[in-house]
């Protein structure tokens, strides 16, 4: 576990979850079905998009990961991460900075057939 003072002293702010964010942590985690039955929660089924864009043209990719940074910065949900080991309430932690690095693929000399979104990584 990360020393939790020393997550403080680099973040925004450090938050006790809400009760909605506790039960989505807890449903992520992936409880047995004999303590889901004993708290009365069903199983969850978690559903997470993905976002895949085909470029045309010439691409400036410093603009395109400066823009991206941009985005990171703006929004402190993107900024944020959750602790719960050796804790008694697991808390959300919003740091002030979170580097966000893109990954790219060139699959224009790829062979075969199909879009490059197909071929997209999962």
């Amino acid at each position: 576990m990360a020393d939790i003072r020393a997550v403080r002293s680099s973040s925004a702010g450090c938050f006790e979850i809400s009760a909605m964010q506790l039960v989505l942590l807890f449903r992520t985690l992936r409880p047995d079905k004999e303590t889901l039955d004993r708290l009365g929660l069903q199983p969850a089924v978690m559903h997470f998009g993905d976002w895949v864009h085909v470029l045309a043209g010439p691409l400036d990719i410093g603009a395109l990961e400066a823009a991206w940074q941009h985005v990171v910065d703006s929004h402190p949900l993107l900024r944020s991460s959750f602790n719960w080991d050796d804790l008694e309430h697991p808390q959300q932690i919003v740091h002030d900075h979170v580097p966000a690095p893109l990954e790219l693929h060139d699959w224009r000399h790829q062979a075969g057939a199909g879009h490059a979104a197909d071929r997209a990584p999962r």
